[in-house]
C-alpha cells in the first residue's frame, strides 16, 4: 500500500464511488470515512458519505455530513443541493427553501442560469415568497413586481391588466368580464385543493389570455407543487414569461424542458439517468425509467436495468414485479410466473406483508383467469 496520502486518498474515494455504484452504501460511507481521515480538509468525502447516507434513507446522517462538508467548502453546490434534499426528508421544507436560496445564488454568480432558474422553482415549491419571486423575474432581466397568489384572486375583478411590454413597462389591456375573472379564480382554487394539474394548466393559461399574467404565473408555481416535471406546466410557464418580456428566463424554461424530454425520449438519457439512479439507490426514478423504456419499445433495456437493480438490492420485492409484468408483456408467461414463485418464497423469509398483498394483486389481476380468481399460497 501507498504511503502517499493524495494517492490512498484517491484510492478511498474510488472504493466508496463504486461501492455507491451498486449500493453497497455502508461500504461506500467506510471508504469515504477513511477519505477524510486522510485529507480532513476535503468536502468530497463528506460529501460522498452524505449522498450514501440519503441513498440509505439515513437523512439525519446525511444532513450531518453535508454539513460537514459545507463547513469546509461553504459554496460547493453538491453539499448545498445535498443538504436541502436532506432537510426535505426531514420535513424542514423553510431551511431547505432557504439552502436552495443560497444555492440559487451561486448558480446566478456564475451564470448558471439554467441550474438558477431550477433551484429558485424548487425553492418555491416548498414556500412562495417575494423575494423568490424577485429573483425568477430578475432571472428574467426585468425588474421586479409584486407577486400574487391564488389566495388573492378575489381582487382581480377590480384590477386592471398586468401585462408588460418586452421592456417591463406595463401595457394595458382589455378587461376582460369580471365574471369571467371570478370564474377562473374559482376554478383554479379548487384544481389547486385538489391537486389537478391539468385544470391548473388550463386556468392559468386562461387568466394568461385575461391579461392576468402575475396571477397565471402563480397558478403555474402551485401546479409545480404538485408535479415539478409535467412539462406542460413549464412549457405554460415559458409562454407567460415570454408575454411578460422575460426572455432570458423564457429560454431558460424551455431548456428545462427539453432536459426532462431528453429524459424521456432519448435513450442514451435515459441511460445516464439509469447509472445516477443505482449510484444513489433511488428505486423510484430507476422504476420509472424502466417504464420509460418499455413504453418506448426497449423492453430488454428495461430487463437488462432491472436485473442490475436486482444485484444490489435482491429482496426488493418491487423489482421482482417489475420484472414479471415486463415477462407478461413480452408473452413470457411462465417466466412470469416463475418470478412470481421466487418473490412468494421470499416473502416466506422476510413475512413483508406488503409485498404479499402486492404479490396476491398482481396475481389476481394478471395471472389467474377472470372465471376463478383466487389469491396465492404464500
Amino acid at each position: 500500500m501507498s504511503t502517499n496520502p493524495y494517492e490512498r486518498y484517491r484510492d478511498a474515494m474510488r472504493t466508496g464511488h463504486l461501492a455507491a455504484l451498486h449500493g453497497a452504501h455502508a461500504r461506500a460511507v467506510g471508504a469515504y470515512r477513511a477519505a477524510a481521515g486522510l485529507l480532513p480538509d476535503r468536502a468530497a468525502p463528506h460529501v460522498g458519505i452524505g449522498k450514501s447516507e440519503l441513498a440509505a434513507g439515513r437523512a439525519v446522517e446525511a444532513l450531518a455530513a453535508f454539513e460537514a462538508a459545507v463547513s469546509r467548502a461553504p459554496r460547493d453546490t453538491g453539499a448545498l443541493d445535498g443538504a436541502a434534499r436532506a432537510l426535505v426528508d426531514l420535513d424542514h421544507e423553510d431551511d431547505a427553501a432557504e439552502l436552495l436560496d443560497g444555492l440559487a445564488a451561486i448558480y446566478v454568480e456564475h451564470d448558471q442560469h439554467v441550474d438558477a432558474v431550477a433551484t429558485v422553482e424548487r425553492a418555491m415549491e416548498l414556500g412562495g415568497s417575494p423575494w423568490r419571486r424577485a429573483l425568477l423575474e430578475r432571472l428574467g432581466g426585468e425588474q421586479p413586481e409584486p407577486g400574487m397568489h391564488l389566495s388573492w384572486l378575489g381582487a382581480l375583478a377590480s384590477a386592471d391588466g398586468d401585462t408588460t411590454t418586452g421592456s417591463g413597462a406595463p401595457e394595458k389591456t382589455a378587461r376582460p368580464d369580471t365574471g369571467d375573472v371570478r370564474e377562473i379564480a374559482e376554478r383554479l382554487e379548487a384544481a389547486s385543493a385538489n391537486g389537478d394539474i391539468a385544470r391548473l394548466v388550463a386556468g392559468a393559461r386562461d387568466l394568461a389570455r385575461a391579461g392576468r399574467l402575475r396571477a397565471a404565473a402563480d397558478a403555474c408555481h402551485d401546479a409545480l407543487m404538485v408535479a415539478p416535471e409535467d412539462p406542460d406546466v413549464h412549457r405554460t410557464l415559458a409562454a407567460i414569461y415570454r408575454r411578460r418580456g422575460w426572455q432570458r428566463a423564457a429560454r431558460a424554461k424551455l431548456r428545462i424542458v427539453e432536459r426532462y424530454q431528453r429524459l424521456i425520449d432519448d435513450a442514451a438519457e435515459l441511460d445516464r439517468g439509469s447509472e445516477s439512479a443505482l449510484v444513489t439507490g433511488d428505486l423510484d426514478e430507476l422504476l420509472r425509467i424502466v417504464d420509460r423504456h418499455a413504453e418506448q419499445g426497449r423492453p430488454a433495456a428495461a430487463l437488462d436495468l432491472l436485473f442490475a437493480a436486482l444485484a444490489t438490492a435482491p429482496g426488493e420485492p418491487r423489482l421482482h414485479l417489475a420484472i414479471a409484468r415486463l415477462h407478461l408483456a413480452l408473452g413470457w408467461r411462465e417466466r412470469a410466473v416463475q418470478e412470481m414463485d421466487r418473490l412468494a418464497r421470499l416473502i416466506d423469509i422476510t413475512g413483508d406483508a406488503a409485498a404479499r398483498e402486492a404479490l396476491v394483486e398482481f396475481v389476481n389481476a394478471a395471472l389467474t383467469p377472470a372465471a376463478g380468481r383466487a389469491a396465492p399460497a404464500v
